[in-house]
């Protein structure tokens, strides 16, 4: 289907105050004149990061899935984006990646890259906070490419829920709403469904989260959901600590 162009401000309250608030703290808020809105709907294509693009994209309501295209056809999400977070980066290396929309009604802003670029050059904050956003997104899918099997299906499902409680607890103290249905989750964390809501169930009747409505959650106890520290590689490295060590290396590089 065709991009619908949207006018800004066409959602309940609420959600325009939340819109506002993001707009006045991301790093591309001085290029908002420069930005267009766009409504895609699900499973609807919004970029390809495999190739040079004369944009860059922000998540502004909804959500989206990096999806890793491999030469056999198949296709693998490594990475969910919500509301705040970008893509449209450019991958050197041999990887078909592509962004698609995740929820119906997804809305993403778009950002000329010329303008990005100017921007990066004339403030060293910009450029950093955009650098750190890009290291953010490849630690992200690299991580969980390298974890995704040497983690039981409890310790996905409570990794997804902290990153999740970290990135977007803006419902309220502690709340977060689940950015996706639970059979775009299932398929990211390569779980049945009934095997996620069965675990959500626990945890709940264990007192470590609380739920209001089908998608909104509350982490009480972080605690309890803490087991991936340990994820290791079969060498014995901590995923983690590797993941850290080269972003340190592509920071460098960079």
């Amino acid at each position: 289907m065709m991009q619908i162009a949207i006018r800004a401000g066409s959602f309940p309250s609420d959600d325009r105050r939340h819109d506002a608030a993001i707009r006045l703290s991301h790093p591309l808020r001085d290029l908002e004149g420069l930005a267009h809105e766009f409504r895609h709907d699900l499973d609807q294509r919004i970029c390809e990061e495999s190739r040079p693009s004369d944009c860059w994209y922000r998540i502004v309501r909804g959500a989206a899935r990096r999806r890793l295209i491999r030469a056999d056809g198949s296709r693998r999400t490594i990475d969910i984006l919500v509301p705040g977070d970008y893509c449209g980066f450019f991958s050197s290396q041999e990887e078909n990646l592509v962004i698609e929309a995740a929820a119906e009604g997804t809305i993403v802003s778009v950002y000329p890259r010329w303008g990005v670029e100017f921007l990066a050059e004339v403030d060293s904050d910009a450029r950093r906070a955009l650098r750190e956003l890009e290291l953010e997104a490849i630690s992200r899918a690299r991580l969980h490419l390298f974890s995704r099997l040497r983690m039981n299906p409890a310790a996905k499902v409570n990794s997804f829920l902290l990153q999740m409680s970290d990135r977007m607890s803006h419902v309220g103290p502690g709340w977060f709403e689940l950015p996706t249905s639970l059979d775009e989750i299932a398929d990211y964390l390569e779980l049945p469904i009934g095997t996620i809501e069965c675990h959500l169930t626990l945890l709940e009747e264990r007192g470590a989260i609380a739920s209001s409505g089908a998608k909104r959650i509350r982490i009480l106890d972080r605690g309890a959901l803490t087991v991936v520290g340990d994820v290791r590689s079969p060498s014995g490295r901590r995923i983690f600590s590797f993941i850290a060590s080269r972003l340190s290396v592509d920071a460098a590089a960079g």
